[in-house]
């Protein structure tokens, strides 16, 4: 009986702790990655149902898709001299929430992560390149904790210039809410840009190309 009641109660902590690595904010899965400042990590990208889907591509700061990405067609200024918000002269380091694409999506604590925070992502997990993952033909990364059995997938959704659809399936483009900003110049945002032979966290990328997007939030 002794036994019994031992071995209850050390299925109910297993399941305690599986359970502590999944739940929902505002109807959206999030998983713990077991990182240092706590933040969950959404488990498919912005319009997407599969962490194998590619979801949908923005340009940094605007909350809606589209098909055409091109500086004639960004929302914050036709052009890198003639930003009219995240500019030269207002200050501005990174995105509010009304231009925030997972907030505006969904809502919650749920939002775009920043550059730190992709670091982070990289620097607290193992980063493995699959081109079929669970057997779907859907390359990328599998991105899994090294403090519990934790793992999410990033696929390879490439980009979008113009019209067009880029490197789908053998490069990944993600926006974090980061800025880049000199003296002189403010047209580009920070982004995790990833091939099959690197990552690399703190890329800065025009800010009218068509990129995914994952969130983050603290529930």
């Amino acid at each position: 009986m002794k036994r019994k009641i031992t071995c209850l109660i050390m299925c109910a902590v297993s399941c305690a702790m599986i359970a502590q690595t999944t739940g929902e904010e505002a109807g959206h899965t999030w998983i713990d990655m077991g990182l240092p400042s706590g933040i969950k990590w959404a488990s498919v990208n912005i319009g997407a149902n599969r962490p194998q889907d590619t979801g949908s591509y923005y340009a940094w700061g605007e909350t809606t898709s589209k098909t055409d990405y091109r500086w004639a067609t960004y929302a914050h200024g036709a052009g890198y001299k003639s930003l009219t918000k995240y500019s030269e002269t207002d200050g501005l380091m990174s995105l509010d929430a009304t231009d925030d694409v997972v907030t505006s999506t969904w809502g919650g604590t749920w939002r775009m992560p920043t550059k730190e925070e992709w670091a982070e992502l990289q620097t607290n997990c193992d980063w493995t390149w699959t081109d079929d993952y669970n057997q779907t033909g859907v390359a990328g990364y599998v991105v899994a904790s090294k403090s519990s059995d934790a793992s999410l997938f990033l696929p390879a959704a490439g980009c979008r210039y113009a019209n067009q659809f880029n490197e789908k399936g053998v490069h990944g483009y993600y926006w974090s809410s980061s800025f880049f900003r000199t003296s002189t110049y403010c047209g580009s945002a920070y982004q995790l840009q990833f091939t099959p032979v690197y990552a690399k966290s703190d890329w800065n990328y025009a800010r009218y190309y068509g990129s995914s997007v994952r969130g983050v939030c603290n529930p």
